[in-house]
């Protein structure tokens, strides 16, 4: 995804270098699938591929393996190979499936309640593009509130569902 973290071309020294200072933990290897919840897996499983390749360097030092985690929602459901020591399952936590062709083979609920205030209201004119990119305008006038809130995960698929707003 190219976020942060070291390359997997670069992952050996890297790994190389943190072994060699013995005040250095390495207690934990991850990384992140950037396509597991589309129907088209083939980067992901090149990703899973890599990853594992990367795992190699363990094997070949007999060094133990920290601890190993990749699968994030759609990865916990469309890549049970890619499910090692932990899972990191993000939006699903939130009772939603990471996408909607994902067949419903679990049910998944809200893990919380999410509260916040309104801190703004507006009225958005119909064309009017809205959001990062753009994305979405109105078809006709709309009234709009800004709720703060704190996020990695993409809202959009929770306000997308069944979700309830006060």
């Amino acid at each position: 995804m190219e976020r942060i973290g070291v390359h997997y071309y670069n992952a050996k020294k890297f790994l190389e270098a943190a072994y060699s200072y013995k005040n250095i933990i390495v207690e934990g290897i991850y990384s992140h699938f950037a396509t597991a919840e589309y129907d088209d897996l083939t980067f992901a499983k090149l990703q899973l591929e890599r990853f594992n390749d990367v795992l190699e360097f363990y094997k070949k030092h007999s060094i133990i393996q920290p601890f190993r985690h990749i699968s994030n929602s759609g990865a916990i459901l469309q890549l049970p190979e890619a499910n090692l020591d932990m899972v990191r399952p993000g939006i699903m936590l939130f009772g939603v499936y990471p996408s909607k062709h994902i067949k419903k083979t679990i049910v998944v609920k809200p893990a919380l309640t999410w509260k916040s205030l309104v801190v703004y209201f507006k009225v958005i004119k119909a064309g009017n593009a809205v959001g990062y990119g753009l994305t979405w305008k109105p078809d006709h006038n709309i009234r709009a509130v800004t709720v703060p809130v704190d996020m990695v995960t993409d809202i959009s698929e929770v306000c997308l569902t069944k979700q309830k707003f006060y």
